[in-house]
């Protein structure tokens, strides 16, 4: 996303596209309470990796934080 190669909206296709084997939740590594979702699609063959963490910015809104996106193996 913050070199351009997808945009929001990409994304979201992507995480809607995850079957339930293609995702995980773990701890951060630096911040044991915040749960990191960890997405691995396939779509038109091509595998996808994308991990993302939500932080509470106002009371019920939530800011999504991606850590990476991305093609799988690249």
């Amino acid at each position: 996303m913050a070199v351009g190669d997808v945009d929001a909206s990409d994304v979201a296709e992507l995480v809607l596209k995850t079957r339930s084997e293609d995702y995980r939740e773990s701890p951060h590594h630096w911040d044991q309470p915040v749960v990191v979702h960890t997405f691995t699609p396939t779509v038109q063959e091509e595998r996808w990796y994308i991990k993302v963490y939500f932080l509470e910015t106002d009371g019920d809104d939530r800011k999504a934080v991606f850590m990476s996106v991305h093609r799988a193996g690249n």
